[in-house]
C-alpha cells in the first residue's frame, strides 16, 4: 500500500500556489523509481490506482500537467536529476516526515512541494492510497 497524491494547491507555499506531491514512505520510493527510470530511458509510467503519473524527459521542460486520471511530469535532465536528489534525501534523512521544494518549474506554478508523511490519508481523496485499505470489521 502506498500514498501518492498530486494536485495544484492554492496558497500552499507561503501564500503562493504550488503543485503538491503528497507521499508516504512507499510512495516516495515508487516516485523515485519512476523518475530514475525516466532519467535513464526518457520516460516512465507509474500507475497508482485511478491516477497514472507519466514522467517524460524533454529538453528545456519543467512542468506538470493535470488531466483526467493522469499527471504528466515534463522535466529536462537537470530538473529530473534535482528531483531524484530531493527524493533520495527524503529516503536517507532518517526523519519520519518533512518536505522539500522543487523550484524553477514553468507550469502550472514555479514550485512543487514534495511532502512525505505530512498529509494524513483521511484528509486526501480516497484514491490517494492504493491499493485501498481493507475495511476492518
Amino acid at each position: 500500500m502506498s500514498l501518492i497524491h498530486a494536485e495544484l494547491a492554492e496558497k500552499l507555499d507561503s501564500g503562493h500556489d504550488a503543485v503538491l506531491l503528497a507521499m508516504d514512505d512507499a510512495g516516495v520510493n515508487e516516485v523515485l523509481a519512476a523518475v530514475t527510470q525516466a532519467a535513464q530511458d526518457g520516460s516512465a509510467r507509474l500507475d497508482h490506482g485511478a491516477t497514472t503519473h507519466l514522467f517524460r524527459i524533454e529538453a528545456g521542460a519543467a512542468g506538470v500537467e493535470f488531466h483526467d486520471g493522469a499527471v504528466v511530469w515534463r522535466l529536462d535532465s537537470a530538473k529530473a536529476a534535482e528531483l531524484i536528489q530531493l527524493l533520495n534525501s527524503m529516503v536517507d534523512s532518517g526523519i519520519p516526515e518533512g518536505h522539500h521544494y522543487l523550484e524553477g518549474m514553468s507550469t502550472p506554478t514555479e514550485t512543487v512541494v514534495l511532502s512525505r508523511n505530512e498529509h494524513p490519508p483521511n484528509l486526501l481523496p480516497p484514491d490517494a492510497v492504493f491499493p485501498p485499505p481493507t475495511p476492518t470489521c
